[in-house]
């Protein structure tokens, strides 16, 4: 739906003079899915490199995949980051949207509004990311600690 009406915007006419208010609406709801995606991108990274460490097969598969042309010879770790990438990259646009945007025009409060959506769903993102490295962090240490247990005897 987001990229629909990018593209209608467009088709209606070529020089897109705001998006603001497309960012605006989509943002709180159509983006919750890269939310996910980012908070799972650490696990996806280190599952990848396990299965090329570990699957010959696998690694064999991916090469070819991956020196096919629709892939340009990209690793498929550089499309595993891309969402990550994109999101990061609409605060940086909403911010210059901003800053073209007079300040005296109503767009420029919707430019606002769609700036701080972009900059919460970032936000969100990181905090996602983070979270799952520290859980993953924790996970290894856990399988790495040995507890000898000690058995006592109590005579009462």
């Amino acid at each position: 739906r987001f990229f629909t009406e990018l593209e209608a915007r467009h088709q209606s006419n070529i020089f897109i003079d705001d998006i603001s208010d497309i960012v605006e609406k989509h943002t709180a709801s159509t983006f919750d899915p890269y939310v996910k995606y980012c908070t799972n991108e650490v696990y996806q990274q280190r599952t990848l490199q396990k299965l090329l460490a570990t699957n010959p097969s696998f690694k064999e598969v991916l090469s070819r995949i991956e020196s096919h042309e629709d892939c340009r010879n990209l690793p498929m770790i550089s499309f595993l980051i891309l969402p990550m990438q994109r999101v990061t990259r609409l605060p940086l646009l909403m911010d210059t949207i901003c800053q073209k945007t007079p300040k005296d025009s109503p767009k420029y409060e919707v430019c606002k509004r769609a700036l701080k959506e972009v900059s919460k769903l970032v936000r969100l993102c990181n905090e996602g990311a983070r979270k799952m490295e520290r859980t993953e962090m924790m996970y290894t240490i856990n399988s790495q600690l040995e507890f000898k247990i000690k058995v006592f005897s109590c005579f009462f």
